[in-house]
């Protein structure tokens, strides 16, 4: 039996960068815990080890409930942090 939505998932197209960057990056706007950056860090992990200079990091939004200022959401949202993120994933 298969997974009709990994079937939506582009994995050759995810595992050609992998292959070629040696590194991956996954950025998600819903919070770390139980979201989709996980699947497909792990799907990496599993197939594209070999690949790998690095950790596949993840980028989330917050682990809090979302605010419904604009201030505060521009915090909620991983923006700042995913650059932070490249940044030091490319220095690995």
């Amino acid at each position: 039996m298969t997974c009709e939505r990994c079937n939506l998932l582009d994995k050759e197209t995810i595992y050609a960068s992998v292959k070629k960057t040696n590194k991956a990056i996954i950025l998600q706007e819903d919070s770390m815990f139980g979201g989709i950056a996980s699947d497909i860090s792990a799907m990496i992990m599993e197939d594209c080890f070999e690949f790998l200079d690095g950790p596949v990091k993840r980028v989330a939004s917050l682990d809090s409930p979302i605010p419904f200022t604009k201030a505060l959401e521009d915090q909620y949202l991983p923006k700042e942090r995913f650059e932070l993120a490249l940044l030091k994933l490319l220095k690995y």
